[in-house]
């Protein structure tokens, strides 16, 4: 009866910090495909400059009578071409980390009541790249499971398979957040990073039952959402073209209502 309590608890509770971590992470997202558009546009820019408007054909026809020292300056001109490309992707790499690392370190320290420092911060950011292999490690083993799995099923009928397939899907996703959820609040406590995996494990080990409740209610919210989704748009087809926009924004209220519970379960 707790759990469901505190379960109810966590929608009242929505008021207070929902709008600012759903504006956060929209913003996040918002700033990502806009550096990603502009870098694109840069990109086509220069590659316009580079070929100055030939087709393939006639670049090949202009390097094979070409002198030396016209390949010479198409050469310079390849290379600085090329490292364009290198540094505006390297860049944006270390913009998304950086942006990333301050939208969560901004959303953990509000919920768990801690003022973020620039020491701090700089340690979200080391946090962020280590998360990332250990999210691709995860990932490759739960691909291993789940083929193997779907493997020794697969004469099952066809949509009870699908349905199977997204579950699990749903499932490594959900579990992973709540993973990286968890370490979020640990870090902020400790803002020390290997300590706050140590923490997170023992968290686990000491509430894994209040945990694996708390996750049940939390998919069962993920499945009511994405049923609505889909009533949605299979009720207005005239919905579809924004598609995209409704999932990310459903996707969003979402982790913003999940951040809220976790921050008051493990606290």
């Amino acid at each position: 009866m707790a759990h469901w309590n505190n379960f109810i608890k966590s929608f009242r509770k929505l008021k207070k910090n929902f709008i600012y971590i759903f504006l956060s992470n929209g913003l996040y997202v918002f700033l990502v495909v806009l550096f990603y558009e502009l870098i694109q546009k840069l990109l086509s820019w220069q590659g316009s400059n580079f070929t100055q408007g030939k087709s393939a054909e006639e670049i090949n026809s202009f390097l094979l009578s070409a002198t030396s020292e016209q390949l010479e300056g198409m050469l310079a001109e390849l290379k600085i071409y090329l490292a364009t490309i290198f540094s505006s992707y390297l860049l944006y790499l270390i913009l998304i980390i950086v942006l990333f690392s301050l939208s969560q370190a901004l959303i953990w320290h509000l919920l768990m009541g801690k003022k973020l420092s620039k020491k701090h911060f700089w340690k979200w950011n080391v946090f962020t790249l280590i998360m990332a292999p250990v999210f691709l490690i995860s990932l490759f083993l739960f691909l291993g499971v789940k083929f193997l799995i779907l493997f020794l099923i697969k004469g099952i009928n066809v949509n009870v398979f699908m349905t199977i397939n997204q579950i699990f899907n749903l499932v490594y996703l959900l579990a992973f957040v709540y993973f990286f959820f968890i370490l979020c609040s640990r870090l902020t406590l400790t803002n020390e990073i290997f300590i706050s995996f140590k923490r997170t494990f023992g968290v686990i080990k000491q509430k894994f039952k209040e945990l694996s409740i708390s996750f049940l209610f939390a998919f069962l919210v993920a499945v009511v959402l994405s049923v609505i989704s889909i009533l949605i748009f299979t009720g207005i087809p005239s919905l579809l073209p924004y598609l995209l926009y409704v999932n990310l924004a459903v996707v969003l209220i979402f982790l913003a209502w999940l951040s809220i519970y976790l921050a008051d379960f493990v606290n």
